[in-house]
């Protein structure tokens, strides 16, 4: 079918699990018919490719706070990379966080 499986991407996309942000447009009535109507509109998130030097400072900055030894990282690189090849779990922009994670 091909090397990564669409449905993958999109289970472990990083919009799945943060907060969406909405961005509120108000429009208040004339005097005749006193009110306000207001529309919410939800904000993209920006998914760009992360540098070498973002994916080491979340990675270290997560080993620190949950004082991980540094034998993990080694398998959590293993499981992540049986993830992608067994799962077919594409590792792109908006995917890399959670998967990250789920090595762990």
């Amino acid at each position: 079918t091909g090397l990564f499986l669409p449905s993958m991407r999109d289970l472990f996309s990083e919009s799945n699990f943060i907060t969406p942000r909405y961005k509120c447009s108000l429009v208040r009535l004339p005097m005749a018919r006193p009110g306000a109507i207001y529309g919410l509109r939800r904000i993209k998130d920006d998914c760009s490719v992360p540098t070498t030097n973002e994916i080491y400072d979340f990675g270290h900055q997560l080993f620190k706070s949950v004082q991980l030894s540094s034998e993990c990282s080694i398998v959590c690189l293993i499981y992540v990379e049986r993830l992608m090849e067994v799962a077919k779990v594409p590792l792109m922009a908006c995917t890399w966080r959670p998967i990250f994670m789920s090595g762990l």
